[in-house]
């Protein structure tokens, strides 16, 4: 019920947040994001980063480091996404990569350990029994991962917060990017002075 309404790409999917990282009890760094997904159309911004997508042309724009990135996506991830994910029965079977137990707390939440993530000491869903929407993410991450000695970790702990649906278009979105055509690739000239690369597969 968790994973259902991330994994069912026939719903559209608006979704911000904010990430803070710790180191112990400090706070080391704190940053937003946003997740607006319609289908195969993708818009994602994390910090000064923002990816944009549909079934044709995918790019990636750094606002701060002035590059932009232009590809194709990859329609074999599309496949799999679109499949979703394995049953829930699945992820609790003895030969599975996961186990999840419940975690103790004032909120509902469960733990979910992965042996094949060594860097991840364990992460933890806080969720509204309501109607099984993932409040926060709470993940500890291992300063030396598979170190016996050390046993120090950072932790991130994301706040999601789910909007309601917007009118944004996506294509529209991209095309004040960049248009391809015909294998020509066409830069909007806000973004002249930006390093452009272009991905291998463009020419596919």
């Amino acid at each position: 019920k968790l994973y259902a309404k991330l994994a069912d790409f026939d719903a559209n999917l608006n979704i911000s947040g904010i990430i803070t990282l710790y180191d112990g009890e400090e706070v080391k760094e704190k940053t937003s994001f946003e997740l607006l997904r319609q289908k195969y159309r993708v818009y994602h911004r994390f910090d000064y980063i923002k990816q944009v997508g549909n079934e044709n042309i995918s790019v990636q724009l750094d606002t701060v480091n002035k590059y932009l990135w232009i590809g194709k996506p990859d329609k074999e991830m599309l496949r799999k996404q679109r499949k979703g994910i394995l049953p829930f029965r699945d992820l609790m079977a003895d030969t599975s990569f996961f186990k999840i137990t419940p975690h103790p707390g004032p909120r509902p939440a469960i733990e979910i350990f992965d042996d094949y993530q060594p860097e991840i000491k364990s992460c933890v869903l806080v969720y509204d029994p309501r109607n099984y929407i993932i409040q926060q993410a709470i993940i500890q991450w291992w300063k030396q991962p598979g170190s016996p000695e050390s046993r120090e970790y950072f932790k991130t702990v994301t706040d999601y917060q789910y909007n309601t649906a917007t009118a944004v278009n996506i294509d529209e979105l991209l095309e004040t990017i960049v248009t391809v055509s015909r294998k020509k690739v066409e830069i909007n000239p806000a973004y002249a002075a930006y390093r452009v690369e272009l991905a291998d597969n463009l020419n596919n």
